[in-house]
């Protein structure tokens, strides 16, 4: 599967607190981002995708549950952005107030569920359930 995507429920970020579930997002919402200077700010959605996944990919620092994707999604770090499925423990992801989290493990299993994506003018950037993702 070479879809970018998140399961129902992923939190979406708007002024550094959760916004709306991404199944809810719309366009001309707006959502957080990064500019070119790497300052949070918002923008607007200009499109919506819905489709299946096969599998998703979660990431976890310590017994918490950061982030759940369709394992071609990328996430940023501090080398830059990754595809879920390519993070091995000890990567490290970036919340919504900048600080940085290490992942300490990670776990793939099969589905057949929902999955949404959206983009974003200008940055094609935005946090999902707080952390730092590419659209």
């Amino acid at each position: 599967m070479r879809h970018f995507c998140f399961p129902a429920g992923t939190q979406i970020y708007a002024n550094g607190k959760p916004f709306k579930p991404i199944e809810q997002i719309v366009e001309g919402d707006y959502v957080d981002t990064k500019n070119d200077q790497g300052k949070r700010v918002l923008a607007k959605v200009v499109g919506t995708k819905v489709r299946f996944a096969d599998s998703l990919v979660i990431l976890y620092h310590g017994n918490k549950k950061l982030l759940t994707s369709t394992p071609n999604h990328q996430i940023f770090t501090p080398a830059g952005f990754k595809k879920a499925r390519d993070f091995i423990e000890g990567d490290e992801v970036e919340d919504v107030t900048g600080k940085l989290f290490s992942i300490d493990s990670i776990a793939t299993y099969t589905t057949s569920e929902r999955v949404y994506n959206f983009e974003v003018e200008g940055y094609h950037s935005y946090y999902a359930d707080g952390i730092y993702v590419h659209n």
